[in-house]
């Protein structure tokens, strides 16, 4: 509610010799809009509703996950709340060939205004692996290969590299274990901007940032970046 009357507000600034305009919340809305049409048939759906309310940013980043991998042409597979830990989703590959994918919304993440910075992404990953668990009742257990996805809103450039730095001395700090985790993702929301002869616009879409853990010793391979000429806007 907060960012739909800030945006309210800014559409009635229009008007006054200071117009405002809060790009991160139109994007946040857009990608939330695009995100819930994409889903909106998905028998998982009234539970996506439902969670709404009560866990708002993890479920647009959930969203926003299942989103991503299938546009990497995945079949994506919710997971409902069990009694017993589940990650958030499946990547089923096949057959026999399923990825436990669990996503993280850190509080640290979800609206910085300043930029995180490396040490904090350090134990941001730290902190979402061990609360994630690898372990046998863990969400992402060895009973399948795993990826952690650690959403983040508003990312300042220069924490994408500084993630990628943390996430690789992460599996540095772990060699030799964790032997069925293939990787770390960090998703964000990012501008698309197309400026034309009379108007510029501008379309939400995703970028995972993604570090491969080279101690992963499973054979099951995913697709987390696609090649620029077939990238896409979100939705």
């Amino acid at each position: 509610m907060i960012m739909v009357e800030t945006l309210r507000s800014d559409i009635a600034s229009f008007g006054t010799p200071d117009p405002e305009m809060h790009v991160d919340y139109l994007v946040e809305l857009q990608a939330l809009l695009v995100s819930l049409q994409r889903w909106q048939q998905h028998p998982f759906w009234s539970k996506i509703v439902d969670a709404l309310d009560n866990e708002y940013r993890h479920t647009v980043m959930l969203l926003a996950t299942a989103t991503f991998f299938e546009d990497n042409a995945n079949s994506v597979e919710f997971q409902e709340t069990r009694p017993q830990r589940t990650p958030d989703l499946f990547l089923v590959l096949g057959p026999r060939n399923r990825i436990a994918v669990e996503v993280k919304m850190p509080e640290e993440l979800k609206a910085s205004k300043v930029a995180v910075g490396y040490d904090n992404l350090m134990n941001v990953v730290k902190a979402s692996m061990e609360k994630a668990g690898t372990g046998p009742s863990g969400q992402l257990s060895p009973q399948h290969p795993a990826i952690l996805v650690i959403g983040s809103f508003q990312t300042w450039p220069s924490d994408l590299s500084d993630f990628a730095r943390a996430a690789t001395d992460y599996f540095r700090e772990v060699k030799g274990k964790q032997k069925h985790v293939m990787g770390i993702g960090l998703l964000s929301f990012v501008t698309l901007m197309h400026r034309g002869p009379a108007k510029t616009s501008s379309q939400p879409a995703l970028k995972m940032t993604y570090v491969g853990n080279p101690g992963y010793e499973g054979s099951v391979k995913v697709i987390t970046e696609r090649p620029p000429h077939l990238q896409r806007p979100l939705g």
